[in-house]
């Protein structure tokens, strides 16, 4: 196995190891298990692509498919999606059976050039070991003018409505010891 392809395998066990942990539609978009603030996310990545309908979208590590059901429904794109942990696949197949999940890692794409209008890779880069290599394949398959947004967290104007957000939870749940665990579940060991 070549280093690309260890890099790989070692993604994808760290990755397994955190869905074990935390089976839940929230697991990749983000730690706060809230319909309020995965809008907030939503609008901002609808914003910040100009997502228009019927538009060949991409959601390259799309985890759980939550944040993608979303955005389908706000945007109403024709959208692709791929992550390469099987078990997020199986998971994201039953609870959105009307959406055509792959598997494939990021740095190797199973995808024709210049295919898609709009991608978004949010929430992945950063586990990667060789995310040049995704960055490449993500300008090989993305048409001539499109957009590509990669990111993590949303742009400041909507992260600090998500920061007050989990504030206040955190803040209501101290005098619930069982409700405050649960906001710190995330946090990996």
């Amino acid at each position: 196995m070549d280093r690309t392809g260890e890099d790989l395998e070692r993604n994808k066990k760290r990755w397994e190891n955190w869905i074990s942990k935390h089976p839940d539609l929230f697991t990749s978009v983000h730690r706060g298990k809230d319909w309020a603030q995965l809008e907030i996310g939503v609008k901002d990545v609808t914003e910040k692509l100009s997502l228009k309908r019927g538009e060949k979208f991409l959601d390259g590590g799309c985890g759980s498919g939550i944040f993608l059901t979303e955005l389908i429904k706000k945007a109403q794109v024709d959208a692709m999606v791929f992550d390469f942990s099987a078990s997020k696949i199986r998971f994201a197949k039953e609870n959105f059976p009307q959406i055509n999940f792959l598997i494939a890692p990021v740095e190797a794409m199973p995808f024709k050039s210049f295919c898609f209008d709009k991608i978004l890779c949010y929430n992945v880069l950063h586990c990667l070991d060789d995310w040049k290599r995704a960055l490449d394949e993500f300008l090989r398959i993305s048409k001539a003018g499109g957009k590509i947004l990669i990111g993590d967290l949303p742009s400041t104007r909507h992260r600090h409505r998500m920061y007050l957000d989990s504030l206040i939870g955190l803040l209501s749940s101290i005098g619930n010891l069982g409700k405050l665990k649960e906001k710190w579940d995330y946090i990996e060991d």
